[in-house]
């Protein structure tokens, strides 16, 4: 359920799996959501169920790390991502570890005010992962 060890994650995963009506699994290909903590790779994202075109309600759910959404002006280093851009400050080692290889977007539209910036914890093979995985639409990893 989790991309990290310890007593904390264990409680985390239990309270999850309380809150959501799921049961807890030590394998990512049996798992109807996966709640991934640590960065997201492109290993995990292969790992998932896809279902089938006649069942796509079978593919996994992932839910990936958020290290930063906000004020696009006030996270620049994450709204375009570049060789030694600087995390925010107060990020974590593992955000710090992603800064760089995480995935970046700037987001406007209806019911977003002014301009958000948004960055996952998931790395370029793993959205290459995850294009090929969603290619037989409508099987797929939901995220």
């Amino acid at each position: 359920m989790d991309g990290s060890t310890g007593a904390c994650c264990t409680r985390w995963a239990d309270l999850l799996a309380d809150a959501t009506g799921t049961r807890v699994v030590d394998d990512v290909s049996s798992a109807d959501l996966v709640v991934w903590v640590g960065p997201v790779s492109a290993d995990l994202v292969l790992a998932c169920r896809r279902g089938s075109a006649a069942t796509p309600e079978r593919g996994a759910k992932l839910a990936v790390p958020t290290l930063w959404f906000g004020d696009a002006g006030a996270s620049a280093a994450y709204a375009e991502p570049r060789a030694g851009a600087e995390p925010r400050a107060g990020a974590s080692n593992e955000e710090r570890a992603s800064a760089e290889s995480g995935a970046s977007a700037l987001l406007t539209g209806p019911g977003i005010a002014d301009t958000r910036a948004l960055h996952l914890g998931v790395n370029p093979s793993a959205l290459a992962a995850l294009v090929g995985a969603n290619a037989a639409f409508p099987a797929g990893v939901d995220t």
